[in-house]
């Protein structure tokens, strides 16, 4: 489990290079008639990219949840599916609730919002743990 913990917190560092990439490189004007520039389709890769990285970890944590968190891995556990159908569907749910598709930034704002509270849950399980991790290192 060691290895894929090391993958899963790879693949959160890949997400966060991501979402900086996705805002150095900006969306055109909206509506703008000509062909897309060089920045629209890398923001977009950059936020694919980000989806991606940030599902798979997600997943992986859901595997090593036990082994790192203990008594505490059976509710992140779950918590952390509940995290990746709504960050998935939840785009999904607004359009079928009647909100404009034109409104496109309140759906990846909303999908992202469920992934970035995902994140912050994720640093509060893990606090203890490296804090304890850091006390009980012989010769720290």
């Amino acid at each position: 489990h060691t290895k894929l913990a090391g993958t899963g917190a790879a693949l959160l560092i890949v997400s966060g290079i991501a979402r900086i990439t996705a805002g150095v490189f900006t969306l055109d004007p909206c509506c703008a008639q000509l062909a897309p520039s060089f920045s629209e389709p890398m923001h977009n890769a950059a936020g694919a990219a980000y989806v991606v990285a940030m599902g798979s970890a997600v997943l992986i944590w859901c595997v090593v949840a036990e082994r790192t968190f203990r008594t505490r891995a059976h509710w992140f556990r779950w918590y952390s599916l509940v995290t990746l159908v709504a960050a998935i569907t939840l785009p999904l749910w607004l359009i079928r609730l009647g909100i404009d598709p034109a409104n496109v930034g309140l759906f990846q704002r909303a999908s992202f919002g469920v992934l970035n509270l995902w994140i912050f849950v994720f640093g509060i399980m893990d606090w203890p743990v490296s804090v304890k991790a850091s006390i009980d290192v012989p010769g720290a």
